[in-house]
């Protein structure tokens, strides 16, 4: 319960979710979370925004960062390009199904069809 406090409005993890959103919004350009072009910031801020939404931590829902349109653009771009692309489907390949990958995973494939 406590998790899921921390991330709706008002939550600790909330209010760090909306400075992350304006950080990118100040400094992202095209979907990148600094720059416009692929960089380790926007391939970070698409893992470990996965991870928090992915099923890690228990009690946070998917939907958690749908309020925030930078961030969850970030996802999109990094989830569509075509190299990340190839790299999930090889581990969904490698394991025989998606359905075999981490819930992490799973939310970080489906990222490319936001």
């Amino acid at each position: 319960a406590a998790r899921l406090v921390a991330v709706s409005e008002g939550g600790a993890v909330y209010d760090i979710l909306a400075k992350i959103d304006a950080f990118i919004q100040a400094n992202g350009t095209d979907g990148y979370a600094v720059g416009a072009e692929m960089n380790i910031a926007s391939i970070l801020t698409f893992t470990n925004i996965g991870r928090l939404v992915g099923g890690v931590f228990y009690g946070v829902p998917p939907t958690v960062c749908n309020p925030f349109l930078n961030i969850q653009l970030v996802r999109k771009t990094v989830g569509s390009n075509p190299a990340v692309i190839a790299w999930y489907d090889a581990r969904i390949d490698q394991q025989k199904s998606l359905d075999k990958l981490s819930p992490a995973e799973q939310i970080l494939v489906g990222c490319r069809n936001m």
